[in-house]
Order: C-alpha cells, then structure tokens, then sequence
C-alpha cells in the first residue's frame, strides 16, 4: 500500500494506472531459498504464505506488464509531440508559451489515449483486485500467526515436529 496501493485505488474503474514501478528481478532471494522451512510450519500457515507468493508473483507480472504499457504510451507521446513540433518547424510557426502548454496538453492527451489503447485500464483493474487480495490475506496470515505465538506453549505449535 506505502508504495503504490493507496493511489491505485483511487483510479476509477477501467482506467489506465499511467505509472512505471521500479522492480527488480530477483524480488524473493530469501523465499526462494527457503521453501524447505515451509514443511515444518503448521499446514494451515505454510499454504497462505504459499498462496501469498503465488499472488504476489502475479502481481510482479502485472506491475511489469504495465511498466512496459506505459513505457509503450510514453513513446508514443514523446512521438507524436516530436512530429507537431518538427511540422511548426518546418512550417516556419514560432512556439510561444501558450503553444508549450498546448503541446504539453496534447502530449499528456496523447499518452493516455495510448494508454487506453494498450488496454491499461484493464491491467490496472487487475492489479486493484490482486493488492486487495493480498492486503486480506496478509492480515489473515498475521492473525494466524498472532493466534500461535500469543503464549510460550503456542509457539511451539507454530512448527512441526
């Protein structure tokens, strides 16, 4: 939520989340060296913190399904102001402030209407429904764990023996 959450879901159904989220490539060094460990936690626990990578991995497709999404639309606009500009040019027009911010607006214009083209506001409905997955199942998996460790004896239920 701190990094994109809160502002992906205020976007309005179907439409595009015009953002590029840095991510790396190796999100999960720890998780995928430990998944041994996951056999001797309690069943109950060991499938939601499965399931939470799994969603969390999609999630990571989808952030940089719509990383490349925007980079595409960001092109396009850089594109399409790069032509108006070089035919004011051409033509002999002088660019005054107001036609820097007409051209600004048509640059922001042009990006989104790519967007929408590129289907954005569906990735984005995906990336709303898979970040409130995941805030449920987080909260699920720390009342779990809460549940086990709220005495010495419990904890000792956490894992398996």
């Amino acid at each position: 939520m701190f990094e994109y959450g809160k502002g992906l879901i205020l976007v309005p159904e179907d439409t595009p989340y015009i953002i590029m989220l840095p991510i790396g490539d190796n999100t999960f060094p720890i998780y995928d060296s430990a998944p041994p460990c996951l056999a001797s936690v309690d069943p109950a626990i060991s499938a939601k913190i499965v399931r939470i990578y799994m969603r969390i991995k999609g999630l990571i497709t989808m952030i940089k399904l719509n990383n490349a999404d925007c980079q595409t639309a960001y092109n396009a606009g850089r594109y399409a102001v790069q032509n108006l500009i070089g035919k004011a040019i051409s033509d002999g027009q002088a660019i005054d402030e107001d036609g820097a911010r007409r051209i600004n607006e048509y640059h922001d214009f042009y990006i989104e209407q790519e967007a929408k083209q590129l289907g954005m506001g569906g990735t984005a409905n995906g990336l709303k429904f898979m970040t409130s997955e995941l805030g449920e199942l987080l909260v699920s998996i720390q009342q779990d764990i809460d549940k086990l460790t709220s005495s010495p004896y419990q904890v000792k239920t956490l894992y398996r023996h």
